[in-house]
């Protein structure tokens, strides 16, 4: 029939987010002594808690997506927390580890210039030995470096000045000795003062 609805089946209707269809009976009657025609038309309803024009504009905004960190980009980086524990750490291990790097260091030089004063003595024995007798205090150790007019000489090789100590001091010389009746051979220590308690000599 001409201006009624055309009927649609219950279960065809597809779903509106929203919007609540409402089905409405519709009786035709002919006036030619036909049997009234029915038929079901649906009328969209609105949702009493959404406004129509709300719902139309909320639709077409599109929603913002959450970013997130691809799985080959983490997060780096540390925080002050992470910074401050590790700095603390390695305050620990230099307290403990300082102390004795300094300590064999310092041992280390103390063994250096014993050794040197016994390669020291060994130059003036032998310096002895050709000239029966030990260079004066003012002839000092500079005489093992000299040849004389026999060709004795020099004494201490490899070398054209008098080595100083691990300190950086020069070795003191003494002839006669007032420690030893020959001579006395000595470093000044890691003061660096003579006459000191931490003097190294050849009578120790």
């Amino acid at each position: 029939m001409e201006g009624l609805p055309k009927p649609v089946p219950a279960g065809k209707m597809p779903a509106i987010p929203g919007i609540a269809l409402r089905h409405r009976l519709l009786i035709s009657r002919p006036g030619n002594g036909s049997p009234p025609i029915r038929a079901l038309s649906f009328v969209p309803q609105f949702s009493l808690s959404q406004n129509p024009i709300t719902f139309i504009i909320s639709s077409m905004i599109p929603k913002p997506r959450e970013r997130r960190l691809p799985a080959s980009e983490p997060d780096s980086g540390f925080t002050l927390a992470e910074i401050l524990v590790v700095v603390v750490i390695i305050g620990i291990l230099a307290a403990f580890v300082l102390p004795r790097f300094v300590g064999k260091t310092e041992e280390a030089r103390l063994t250096a210039a014993r050794g040197e004063i016994a390669a020291l003595a060994t130059a003036l024995r032998n310096y002895n030995i050709d000239h029966d007798r030990f260079p004066t205090t003012d002839e000092g150790l500079e005489a093992l470096l000299k040849k004389d007019k026999d060709g004795h000489g020099p004494y201490l090789e490899k070398t054209t000045a008098v080595p100083t100590d691990p300190w950086g001091n020069p070795y003191h010389y003494l002839q006669p000795g007032e420690h030893n009746y020959d001579y006395d051979l000595w470093s000044s220590g890691p003061d660096g003062l003579s006459g000191t308690d931490d003097d190294i000599g050849n009578w120790q």
